[in-house]
C-alpha cells in the first residue's frame, strides 16, 4: 500500500509541475471567454479521469480480489494470477496512459501551439469516455458483475481465458502464495481452435 501511494504522490507532483511550467509560459491574458470555456473543459475532464483512475487503485485492494484466481493466454503462455494483480496492473496501465496523453495535449497545445482550444477539449471529452467504458470503471465505481459478459476477465482482445481456478497457487509452508507461475500453453494441452474458443488436446502423443 506504501509503495501505491508514493506512485500516487509522484504521479500528482509530475502532473503539477507539467502544469505549472506551462502555465509560466502561457499569456492567459489573450484569452477570449470562448478559449476558456474549452480549455476549462478540459481541465474538468482530466480531473474526472485522474480522480476515477486513483479512486479505482484505492479500491482494489478492499476488494477480496487476491482470493479470486484467474488463469488465461496471452502469445501462447499460460498466466496465473489473481483478481487483485490483474485489476492492479490493468489500473497501472491506465493511469500511465491518462499520464502520457495529458503531457502530450499540454505541451501540444500550450508550448506548441498545434492544438486549438476546441481540439483540447475534444480530447479531453474523449479521454473522459475511455475511462467510463474500460472495465475497472464499470466493475469498480459502476459496481457491475463480472462473473460473465464482456466483463469477464480477462479484457485485453490478445488475453484468452482458460479457468477460474489456479491449483498451482499453492501456499508455502510459511503461508506465502506463490507468485504467479508463466508457462506454454502448448505444454499444458490447451489450443487456441479456429472459432476462438478453447480446447484441449494432449501435448504428448500415445504410444503405439
Amino acid at each position: 500500500m506504501l509503495d501505491g501511494n508514493i506512485k500516487v504522490i509522484l504521479h500528482i507532483i509530475g502532473l503539477g509541475l507539467i502544469i505549472v511550467q506551462q502555465a509560466a509560459l502561457f499569456d492567459f491574458v489573450q484569452f477570449d471567454p470562448t478559449q476558456k470555456v474549452f480549455v476549462g473543459a478540459y481541465t474538468l475532464s482530466q480531473l474526472f479521469v485522474f480522480g476515477s483512475t486513483l479512486y479505482i487503485q484505492n479500491r482494489i485492494p478492499f476488494s477480496e480480489g487476491s482470493e479470486k484466481y484467474l488463469v488465461y493466454a496471452i502469445h501462447k503462455s499460460r498466466i496465473e494470477t489473481n483478481f487483485e494483480d490483474y485489476d492492479t496492473k490493468q489500473g497501472s496501465d491506465l493511469l500511465s496512459t491518462n499520464r502520457i496523453m495529458f503531457a502530450v495535449a499540454v505541451l501540444s497545445y500550450f508550448q506548441l501551439e498545434f492544438l486549438s482550444s476546441f481540439s483540447l477539449m475534444i480530447l479531453g471529452l474523449l479521454r473522459s469516455v475511455t475511462v467510463l467504458t474500460h472495465p475497472l470503471f464499470q466493475v469498480y465505481i459502476l459496481g457491475k458483475q463480472t462473473a460473465t459478459g464482456e466483463l469477464r476477465r480477462p479484457w485485453s482482445p490478445d488475453e484468452l481465458f482458460i479457468s477460474n481456478d489456479a491449483p498451482s497457487l499453492a501456499k508455502k509452508e510459511d503461508g506465502e502464495t506463490v507468485p504467479a507461475a508463466t508457462a506454454a500453453v502448448a505444454d499444458e494441452g490447451v489450443l487456441k481452435g479456429p472459432n476462438g474458443k478453447i480446447k484441449k488436446e494432449s501435448a504428448k502423443k500415445k504410444k503405439n
